[in-house]
């Protein structure tokens, strides 16, 4: 037995769960405008959590999870953390890997990736509304499901490295 995947993230009280572990070939997404204004927040939190399964049909037909922060240019945001596909295929990623017993005596394999956090700073987006978009999607074969949990946090500080999520540290400078 390993570890399992908290489907909240520790410190946080609630997350959204996007999509579900039933198959379909559905897709759910979610967009949030956001009006920057660093009077009341200057560093966007977004805190995610992803299980795929593993059915290795390749990357264009797999179940993904895809993250973008856009501004009102439609460009992503946040240098090379504002726009991401997760695929079971990525090696970039650092999956945790699993299986399941499937239907019919058959196994299943799956990857997750645990908590993670993307840190934006919104201080030169200061008056412009941002996006933040959020998409899982099955496997196109209509067999395997992806699903992903996230919190969205606006906060006052002063982030001084932008993360990704896959460095051991963030820094961050608060009042």
């Amino acid at each position: 037995g390993g570890r399992l995947l908290r489907t909240v993230p520790e410190g946080a009280l609630a997350s959204v769960r996007l999509g579900n572990w039933e198959a379909g070939a559905r897709a759910e997404g979610i967009l949030f405008d956001y009006f920057v204004d660093t009077a009341e927040a200057s560093i966007l939190l977004l805190r995610y959590a992803v299980v795929l399964e593993a059915p290795g049909h390749g990357i264009t037909m797999d179940p993904y999870f895809k993250l973008e922060i856009l501004g009102e240019d439609g460009k992503p945001i946040g240098g090379r953390c504002g726009e991401f596909d997760f695929s079971p295929t990525n090696e970039d990623i650092k999956w945790n890997r699993g299986t399941a017993a499937g239907d019919g005596g058959t196994t299943k394999s799956y990857v997750w990736k645990d908590w993670s956090s993307v840190g934006v700073n919104l201080v030169p987006y200061h008056g412009q509304t941002i996006q933040v978009h959020l998409i899982t999607q099955d496997c196109l074969a209509n067999i395997h499901f992806g699903y992903a949990y996230f919190t969205l946090e606006c906060s006052h500080a002063e982030i001084t490295t932008e993360s990704c999520g896959d460095l051991p540290y963030m820094e961050m400078k608060a009042p």
